[in-house]
């Protein structure tokens, strides 16, 4: 340890209490002999004082600083806050206002030496967006670039780096940072600025270490991430896009395909769209690689899941598919469809209208049946009363044609009668096709029971 003043009781006074804490001493009143004692051999904490012959304090911590993390503790009867300010940007670790208690000193120093002394720290790479802290190699980079911070600041950094988005007093900055109970939480204002001067874009604006007034700092995740929330949705709705569009041809070239191949096709589509979001999501938001290649990972494994449901979601939907078109090949041969077991709603309802179809033909087949069962019997009466006059036509006709009519009057009133009759029925067929065609206009008309019944005695009548 090493105190440097130019007051020689205040120099034998802070000697013998931080000898009789368990520390090995040097001293030192002037600065050129500081300089050369801690180039001789670095000491484990500095107390020095801000004026001094030769250069002043603040001069000597700097070049101190160029070289070593060395904890530093300022005395100086100036305790103004902008000296204190000062003292702290020229890169001391504490400043004690003179007069001050020898007590106090051992206090701040052991304080001091107990946080730059080896002991639980911090494991592992943290990365948040744009900034990596690596605790092993104590080295912080953003955008790639290695900080030039010192212990101090890297110990604020790597603090709040590892605790984003949460709002910390300076007290607990000065407790858990600085490992003090006690002491003047402007050397944090100070330490805060000088780590904000090597990471922000604007050190009067800041964006990651934010001041929340009255109370400390917040250390902001989403001012690391590079990309906000509508990018992260517009870069993933690109990438669906474009997934989307590919998916689209490939299902243009093999529509012929069979439906197992489309959904595959679907599937992967979809898997690769998420693949792809989640890798140039990363990308825009600076996740290290290990996380990125674990997120693709599950994707992966999410994928190959999914192709494999979607596979066997095909083969169910193709079996139901060759079951509707067996009930279609049974139903064009005119065969009995059944109903099929449940499948899903859409192919079911399928099956259904097949299932209605059959039997709406049956029907259909039956009144079909019906139909021409009736047309012969009409064509069969027909025949049958047009035969009948021509008969007796005939018969009338040869009877007198070879002279053996014994009343050739008679019969050629019957004769007559029978062409009469004849002609009435080709006149109710040639009504018959013409109502068939629809080219006949019927005229209902109302008729006397008695007038007709009278006409077919007449017409069954044997002519006298």
């Amino acid at each position: 340890m090493l105190v440097v003043d130019d007051d020689p009781t205040l120099l034998e006074i802070a000697a013998a209490y931080l000898t009789a804490a368990g520390s090995v001493v040097d001293v030192a009143p002037d600065s050129v002999t500081a300089l050369e004692l801690a180039s001789a051999q670095p000491p484990d904490l500095v107390v020095l004082d801000r004026m001094i012959p030769g250069v002043d304090g603040l001069t000597v911590a700097r070049r101190l600083r160029e070289t070593s993390a060395v904890p530093i503790i300022m005395l100086t009867a100036l305790g103004e806050p902008e000296h204190r300010i000062e003292g702290l940007e020229a890169g001391a670790d504490d400043y004690l206002t003179k007069p001050f208690s020898p007590r106090e000193l051992v206090l701040r120093a052991e304080g001091l030496m107990r946080r730059a002394s080896p002991g639980p720290e911090p494991t592992g790479e943290v990365v948040l967006g744009r900034l990596r802290v690596d605790a092993a190699r104590r080295e912080a980079r953003l955008d790639e670039q290695t900080l030039p911070l010192t212990a101090r600041e890297y110990d604020l950094l790597d603090y709040l780096v590892r605790r984003p988005d949460r709002t910390i007093t300076r007290e607990q900055l000065l407790a858990d940072v600085w490992g003090w109970t006690v002491g003047d939480v402007s050397t944090i204002t100070v330490h805060v600025r000088r780590l904000r001067e090597k990471l922000e874009a604007d050190p009067g604006a800041p964006e990651i270490i934010q001041t929340v007034w009255g109370v400390g700092y917040r250390l902001s995740a989403a001012a690391l991430t590079g990309m906000d929330y509508l990018q992260i949705v517009a870069t993933s709705a690109g990438s669906a896009l474009i997934a989307g569009l590919v998916a689209a041809v490939l299902l243009r070239l093999a529509r012929r395909a069979p439906l197992i191949v489309h959904v595959v096709v679907i599937v992967a589509a979809a898997v690769v769209a998420v693949a792809a979001g989640i890798a140039l999501t990363a990308s825009g938001m600076y996740i290290s690689d290990d996380d990125t290649a674990v997120a693709l990972a599950v994707t992966a494994a999410s994928g190959v899941v999914s192709v494999v449901m979607a596979v066997l979601l095909a083969m169910t939907l193709s079996r139901d598919a060759r079951h509707l078109g067996r009930d279609a090949r049974r139903l064009g041969a005119g065969e009995t469809v059944l109903p099929a077991p449940r499948t899903t709603a859409e192919l079911h309802a399928v099956q259904g209208e097949l299932v209605e179809s059959s039997v709406r033909l049956r029907s259909a087949r039956e009144a079909s049946v019906r139909a021409e069962q009736a047309r012969r019997d009409l064509v069969a009466r027909i025949a049958h009363d047009l035969l009948a006059p021509l008969a007796s036509i005939r018969a009338i006709a040869e009877t007198l044609e070879d002279g053996m009519s014994p009343e050739p009057q008679r019969h050629a009133r019957q004769l007559g009668g029978h062409v009469t009759r004849l002609h009435s029925l080709i006149d109710d067929l040639f009504a018959l096709s013409r109502i068939d065609a629809g080219t006949l206009a019927i005229t209902p008309e109302r008729v006397s029971l008695t007038d007709l019944a009278s006409d077919v005695v007449a017409d069954y009548t044997e002519l006298a």
